[in-house]
Parts: C-alpha cells; structure tokens; sequence
C-alpha cells in the first residue's frame, strides 16, 4: 500500500517539477512549486505515518505553514515589484548623536579607531 502511495507521490512531484520548469507565466511557476510544497508535506506525513513517529507531523505542518507564508510573499512581490516598506527600515534617517538612539555610542568608538 505505502509503494503504491510513494509512486504516485514521486510521479506527481516529477509532474509539478516539469509544469513548473515549462510554465510561461510567473504565477504559474509559484502555484506550480506551492503544490510541490503541498505535496511534500503528504510525502513527510505518509512517512510518518509509517514510521510511527509523530514528529514528522509536526515537522510537515510547520512546512506547511513556511511555504504558505513564503507563497503569499512570493506573489505580494511580483505584483508589486517592491519589497513593502514596513519590512524596511530607513537607517539614514536615524540620528546617531542622541545617546538614545545610539546606546552603545559608535561614533565615538569610529572616531577613537580612526584615531590610531
């Protein structure tokens, strides 16, 4: 039962491959490798499953869970084309004579190595 199962996981991660290697458009090379993540984690819980260690499970959902968020990335950025700006920060706008602001104070300690 289980080399049934593998053979047709193993064709089908074969089929997702080439659909994702000839796919003309960008969103359907990201569906076509979200599916592949999809896939692989069936293949990680039908080998847990086998094995009889539940590890693999928590293992699997955590795959899933990164190739669902890294999907939503992957298409936020290609419609858009820019990485968004609550992920950047502007570190020229941050001043560095406040003692606040530079805690551990490096234009001092750039100065004092220009210096010597």
């Amino acid at each position: 039962m289980f080399v049934v199962l593998f053979t047709s996981i193993f064709i089908t991660i074969i089929a997702l491959l080439v659909l994702a290697s000839r796919s003309k458009n960008i969103f359907g090379k990201v569906l076509a490798v979200n599916v592949l993540g999809t896939v692989i984690a069936i293949l990680m819980t039908t080998l847990g499953a086998m094995l009889n260690e539940p590890d693999y499970f928590d293992i699997a959902l955590l795959y899933m869970l990164l190739n669902f968020t890294s999907t939503l990335a992957l298409l936020h950025f290609f419609r858009s084309r820019q990485i968004p700006s609550s992920l950047l920060r502007d570190v020229s706008k941050v001043p560095l004579d406040s003692e606040a602001q530079d805690p551990i104070n490096l234009r001092k300690i750039h100065t004092e190595i220009k210096d010597d």
